[in-house]
Order: C-alpha cells, then sequence, then structure tokens
C-alpha cells in the first residue's frame, strides 16, 4: 500500500485453529462465504472420534438458555420490526415444539421416515438473569444504525449487543437483506476441549429476519413463515449440515439416517426422488416450504447432542447461570467495567486504570473504598466517600501508572469495603488483566530468530513458540518453530508473536518479508497462520488488516511479501 497514513503499526503473526461458519443462500446465507477462512469438514474427523463418548445419561434432557436480541428502526413496541413479547414467546414455543418433537404436524410426517423422526432431547428457556446477574425477561431491544443487514453486516448487526456468548444462545432479529437467516457454526475440538480459537466469538449466534421469526402468514417472500427458519438456523448452530451436504450425491450431510440429495428441495412437494432414494423433504435442514418441515432424524439428534456434551461454546450453555433466579442482596458492591488501556500491547508506557462500579445491592451504600494493584504490588487506595443508590454507578480514575517498555503487567483492581457494611457477594470485587508494554524499533528492521527470548518480541501467556532449526539456505538456519505436529496439545488455542512497535508516520511504502513452513497432520485440524497489522498498538487486529493468511492444504514452503 502506498502512502501508509498509520501513525504506529504492530506486527503480529498467529498459529491458530479456526471456527467455521455455516450459511446458504436465500434460506440460509451463503455456503462458500470466507472459504478462504473456513474448512468445514475438518470437523467431520473430530465428530466421528467424538461418537465414542458416552451422553451423561440415555435419556438426558438439555435446555439452553436464550436471550433475543430486537434490532429495530424506532417503531413502537409490538410492530412487525419491533417485536411484542408475545410474538417472542411464540418463536420459542415453536422452537420447543420442533425440537421435542411435540409438533402438531407430526402426522405430516412420510411412513417411509416416521421411524427416524425423534424427541431431540433439546429445549429452549428465555434467560432469566443478565450477565450482570440482574433480571431479565430475555429480550433486548435496539434501534440500529441502519435499516437493514446484509451477511457482510454479520459484526455491525451483533457489536456492542452480545451478550456472553459461552452462557446464552444469542438471536438477533432484525430486516436481512436478501437472507431469511443465518448461524455461526460451532468450534470443534477433540482431546481437552478447554480452548477455541476466537476470531468469531462476538458473532456467535443466529440472526433471523424479522418476517420470519414465528408464525407469519404475510411475509412478502416465496412462503409463509411458521418459525421454522429459526429452528433449521439453530440446527445449524448445534452442527447440522444441510441435508443435500451443500454439494451434490457424493456430498454427505454425515448423518447416516438422512439419504443423499442432488440438491436442496424448494416448494412443498409430495415426493422427491433424486441420487436413486427418495430424499427427506420433511427434515428442517431442507429448503422446502415451512409449511413442510417437521422432524430431525436420529442421527442428526446425536450429532447435536455430541456437540452439546463437547464443543466448547456449546457445552458451557448447559452450566450458565443465565436460567437460574437472580439473587439480589441487600449489600453488594460490584465492579461493572474497567480499563487498564489493555490489550496485547501498548505504544505508551503510561497506564490509566478505570473503573465502574455499581450497587447491585437494594440498600444504598455510604462509601466505598476501591485499589489498584500492580504485579500484587498495592499502587494507590481510593476512598469514596458518597452514597450510591440501588442499581447507580461510578467511575474512578487512578493516577497514571508508568512502565518498563518490553515488559508484561499483571493488574488488579479489587473493591475492599463498603463503608461499614459486609459486601455479601465477594464474587464481583476484583478484576484482573495483562498488559504488554511493547518497545519501538528502527527500520529497516531484520530478526533471524536465532537467540531465545527474541530481543523485544513478545508472546502471548502459554503459547508454545520456541526457537528451532529451519535449515533453508544453510543448515544452521533457525526459526520460530511451534511444535504441534503429531500432537493433540493446545487445540484451539491461538499463539501470538508479537513485534516491537514501528513509527510508520515517515514512510511512503512500508513491506514485510518472511520466510514459513508447515507440516500437515492428515486428516486432523485446521491449523492457520496469519500474518496482521495493528494501527492500535496491538489492541486490536481486524481481519481488515491481515496481510497474509494460510490455512492447511494452502501451505506451501516459500518466502511471502506483504505491503
Amino acid at each position: 500500500m502506498s502512502s501508509l497514513m498509520v501513525r504506529n503499526a504492530l506486527l503480529c503473526l498467529l498459529f491458530l485453529f479456526f471456527t467455521n461458519l455455516i450459511s446458504a443462500q436465500e434460506r440460509c446465507g451463503i455456503t462458500s462465504l470466507h472459504n478462504h477462512l473456513y474448512h468445514d469438514y475438518e470437523i467431520e474427523d473430530w465428530l466421528k472420534k467424538a461418537r465414542k463418548i458416552s451422553f451423561r445419561t440415555e435419556n438426558q434432557d438439555y435446555v439452553i438458555p436464550v436471550v433475543v436480541h430486537v434490532i429495530h428502526n424506532g417503531e413502537a413496541i409490538g410492530t412487525p420490526q419491533n417485536l411484542s413479547i408475545e410474538k417472542v414467546l411464540e418463536q420459542i414455543d415453536i422452537l420447543n415444539d420442533d425440537f421435542r418433537r411435540t409438533n402438531a404436524d407430526t402426522v405430516n410426517t412420510s411412513d417411509i421416515f416416521k421411524d427416524r423422526a425423534v424427541d431431540t432431547g433439546i429445549s429452549f428457556q428465555l434467560a432469566k438473569q443478565d450477565p450482570e446477574g440482574l433480571p431479565t425477561n430475555g429480550i433486548t431491544r435496539t434501534r440500529g444504525n441502519r435499516t437493514s443487514y446484509s451477511f457482510n453486516d454479520d459484526g455491525l448487526l451483533k457489536s456492542n449487543i452480545s451478550w456472553p456468548q459461552e452462557d446464552y444462545l444469542n438471536i438477533y432479529v432484525a430486516e436481512l437483506n436478501g437472507f431469511l437467516g443465518w448461524a455461526q457454526f460451532p468450534v470443534a475440538n477433540i482431546d481437552g476441549l478447554d480452548g477455541e480459537f476466537d476470531p468469531n466469538k462476538e458473532t456467535d449466534g443466529v440472526a433471523i429476519d424479522f418476517a420470519y421469526w414465528g408464525i407469519n402468514l404475510e411475509t412478502g417472500g416465496r412462503f409463509e413463515s411458521f418459525g421454522r427458519t429459526a429452528t433449521h438456523e439453530i440446527g445449524h448452530f448445534l452442527g447440522l449440515r444441510h441435508i443435500w451436504g451443500d454439494g451434490g450425491c457424493t456430498v454427505d450431510d454425515f448423518c447416516e439416517d438422512t439419504p443423499l440429495a442432488e440438491s436442496s428441495t424448494n416448494g412443498c412437494p409430495a415426493e422427491r426422488i433424486t441420487c436413486g432414494a427418495r430424499n427427506m423433504t420433511e427434515n428442517y435442514m431442507d429448503f422446502t416450504n415451512d409449511e413442510c418441515m417437521n422432524m430431525f432424524s436420529a442421527d442428526q439428534t446425536t450429532r447435536m447432542k455430541i456437540i452439546l456434551e463437547n464443543s466448547p461454546r456449546r457445552k458451557s450453555l448447559l452450566n450458565s447461570k443465565a436460567l437460574e433466579e437472580p439473587v439480589r442482596f441487600s449489600n453488594d458492591l460490584g465492579i461493572m467495567d474497567y480499563s487498564f488501556s489493555a490489550g496485547l500491547g501498548n505504544c505508551s508506557n503510561q497506564i490509566s486504570p478505570l473503573v465502574t462500579v455499581r450497587n447491585y445491592g437494594t440498600n444504598t451504600i455510604s462509601s466505598f473504598e476501591l485499589s489498584f494493584y500492580v504485579n500484587n504490588q498495592l499502587i494507590e487506595t481510593a476512598e469514596r466517600d458518597f452514597s450510591l443508590s440501588p442499581l447507580s454507578v461510578s467511575t474512578y480514575a487512578f493516577s497514571i501508572f508508568e512502565g518498563m517498555p518490553g515488559e508484561l503487567y499483571d493488574f488488579e483492581i479489587r473493591i475492599e469495603n463498603i463503608g461499614a457494611e459486609t459486601d455479601e457477594n465477594p464474587e464481583n470485587n476484583n478484576k484482573t488483566d495483562q498488559l504488554l508494554i511493547t518497545e519501538n524499533a528502527s527500520i529497516p528492521y531484520a530478526e533471524n530468530f536465532d537467540v531465545f527470548p527474541i530481543n523485544e518480541w513478545q508472546l502471548n501467556n502459554n503459547s508454545l513458540w520456541q526457537i528451532g532449526n529451519a535449515a533453508f539456505e544453510t543448515a544452521e538456519d533457525s526459526g520460530m518453530i511451534l511444535p504441534y505436529f503429531n500432537s493433540n496439545d493446545a487445540l484451539g488455542s491461538l499463539d501470538y508473536l508479537i513485534s516491537p512497535s514501528f513509527l510508520l508516520e515517515d514512510a511512503n511504502l512500508s513491506s514485510v518479508t518472511f520466510r514459513y513452513a508447515y507440516a500437515k497432520n492428515v486428516g486432523e485440524f485446521t491449523d492457520g497462520l496469519i500474518v496482521a497489522v495493528s494501527t492500535d498498538c496491538g489492541q486490536t487486529f481486524p481481519e481488515s488488516n491481515y496481510v497474509f493468511t494460510r490455512f492447511v492444504d494452502d501451505f506451501k514452503i516459500g518466502t511471502s511479501k506483504a505491503c
């Protein structure tokens, strides 16, 4: 790029395991979207192995907490786009009927498939408490920043309104441009299912066009809505593929009891035969009209249960506190928000800690005390002598802390006391974070990676980057290596290798050149290398700043230059 207009740039290399995204044209988005980043079939190796895992009980029921985000254009509540509470509940009831097979149209399941149609044991319930532990009806309302949203607006649609994806199934209802809905496929690791790659965490969930939410016989589209778009998309959210496998007769949906199909089925045919068999057109994962859908199969149910038992952001839903009745304490001051100017890095060595506290209790708090710690050493204590009524907030800025470039600091903010009272809920009384203060380097700059630790470069916590032999022009050449070949360690993790920052304000043109190599583990995981640039000193690495990406089959030994 010419005339590079950035004040500071921070180069970051990542070795990672990617999540997958499911969507398709018209009914549920675009199947081929971001194919260069997403490798859907990598999940299948994991699922085949995970089928050996026992469920908690043979007939275990699964209840998933839901938050419905209604995005409107300023209409009154109860108008079509700003859904009424009753309309939200109508769709939740439809989901429960469809997944538990209590839907009235089970009588329409064809005789050939009736023994394959099952109650999945999965149900959905609106959340009772929000992320702060306060009471909620499980519905949020937001005036959107545009009148309609395309798939490319996914981040814009969901930004700033999502609730923690590990605790809630986030469903976004808005006017969608061209698509009835879309969903994000679950991440799938195999052993040690604690880690996951999170570039899509903030967009994890389901989006539904408001006209296809619940029962609507005047959608203006090609069929009447009976709420099956949400059923279909949540099927994707729980790991189901389209029954034609998004291909032809040689492509499977990885469920043995759903016959192969040549393509999707539209309309409501009495019978359709392709690939030498009757297609399961009544399956929720086809594209038939809503009134023709009425079943999930036994193998689809097994697949969804495997996901719920093992996939990180799906299994955590089953242990969420969202469905518990919220508890209000008499005396409860908690940290609502905080900032250390934190990210992976920081171009300034001056840190400005900021904390916002909230009175979550039912009593007024007359005074309280906050403390700021660095590396477990007390730096500053602030006494706040004023009343804070229930649900009121207060923000305090601590004094500037000057750190040393190249150092990684552990920061903590604590609520020490609330006057003469005892805080009955100490769980929300402290927040911790880490902040790396990067060093600046002059250009031109070169690094041979022959001595560890690398001067001025930083790794994130628990990263396994290490110096190793990387013979290229000579046998003695070295490089940074991740020791993951034939290893299941750190599945789903992000390994950051963070360069020093470079001042480029006087540069008309900048480029980075590097050599790379990769050994593939056959039939395993979606490994990837990203070279990304940060223009905010390492706080973010947006996808628009990816200057190089390689995943699994795209890897070749070579040299690359990014400008």
